[in-house]
């Protein structure tokens, strides 16, 4: 593990003197505008962590294309096919490619915010903009660099031992991709960015805001008869995420407020999962508008994937919210020196 030649490289300014600095900025106000440029390389850490899955799914399709090996699934023809077509292969890559097209979706999107957010004129909308950047960031950080780092994952299990050998690519995206989690602070800074202060950007204004955007276009989806019932599904993750975070909210004020901080992490790879499912029914709606006019093969293949994502991979998170609602208290009962006893 580890960078392997990377461009890192340490400044020493001052040694020999006459070392002359310029203020940025007013003065005392540093940690501020340092703050401001930290912000959107959260942004472009999360879209690293995206880039390096996008990789590794290609090379991953491909390899499963080309790699012949075991009988057509339900025959005993002496024949090898190509892995593609072997059920967990064929349901590891669209998992794949679900996440990996959500996660490019929600950066862009984000950015796509920060340039309505620079160049409007409209005090109001500049608000706007902003408020659903400050919410995002950390979720484009913490949830695109810890599911790249999973679809990497996942491409080394499809290319088989192959692809735990230096000369496969995705060994590399594995690799370059678990520092995405680290860096312009840890994923659970960024939990903590989330749960303690942007979900409560004016008493939860800008939070709901960004939850009427999803609702909205969950309700377009719903209009497409063959996407009814896979916008629901969404819209009910919605609606648990929403309960969930009034129910946290108030347990930090109250006896259990550690109990309910420990569940950061968790609580932003919840709305991580429900933010894919937003980006996800918002293509394939796009998309259903669009099949019979263009490219079918492509639109169809944004549809099937959203709704594998909304019936196959969403689901997941009633677990996870269950999880939390147990209110286990094991967590706190547990003291430092209890940790040495394995």
């Amino acid at each position: 593990m580890g960078m392997k030649g990377s461009a890192t490289a340490v400044l020493n300014f001052g040694d020999n003197g006459h070392c002359i600095a310029e203020l940025l900025g007013p003065e005392r106000k540093g940690i501020q505008v340092m703050f401001h440029m930290m912000n959107e390389q959260r942004i472009l850490v999360g879209m690293q962590g995206m880039a390096q899955a996008g990789t590794a799914y290609l090379h991953a399709l491909n390899f499963a294309k080309e790699r012949k090996q075991g009988a057509a699934f339900g025959t005993r023809s002496a024949e090898q096919t190509a892995i593609i077509g072997h059920p967990d292969v064929k349901r590891n890559l669209l998992w794949m490619k679900a996440y990996t097209e959500g996660m490019r979706a929600l950066i862009f999107y984000t950015m796509y915010c920060m340039d309505w957010e620079t160049v409007t004129l409209n005090k109001d909308e500049k608000q706007k903009w902003h408020d659903l950047v400050e919410i995002l960031t950390p979720v484009c950080k913490a949830y695109c660099s810890d599911k790249g780092f999973e679809t990497c994952v996942k491409a080394i299990q499809i290319h088989g031992g192959y692809g735990y050998c230096h000369e496969y690519k995705v060994e590399q995206c594995a690799r370059d991709s678990k520092i995405t989690s680290i860096y312009e602070g840890t994923n659970a800074i960024q939990a903590l960015d989330l749960f303690d202060r942007k979900i409560r950007m004016k008493q939860g204004a800008a939070f709901a805001a960004l939850i009427g955007n999803m609702k909205a276009a969950v309700e377009e989806a719903q209009a497409i008869a063959d996407l009814t019932p896979y916008a629901a599904e969404i819209g009910k993750g919605i609606t648990a995420m929403e309960y969930l975070t009034t129910e946290l909210l108030a347990a930090t004020t109250t006896d259990d407020s550690f109990l309910a901080y420990s569940c950061a992490s968790p609580y932003l790879e919840i709305v991580g999962d429900v933010v894919m499912g937003w980006m996800l029914i918002w293509q394939a709606t796009i998309a259903s508008g669009k099949l019979g006019k263009d490219d079918d093969a492509y639109y169809t293949s944004k549809i099937l994937t959203a709704k594998f994502y909304a019936s196959s991979l969403l689901p997941m998170v009633y677990g996870k919210i269950l999880a939390i609602r147990k209110n286990d208290r094991s967590l706190l009962q547990m003291t430092d020196a209890l940790f040495g006893h394995a």
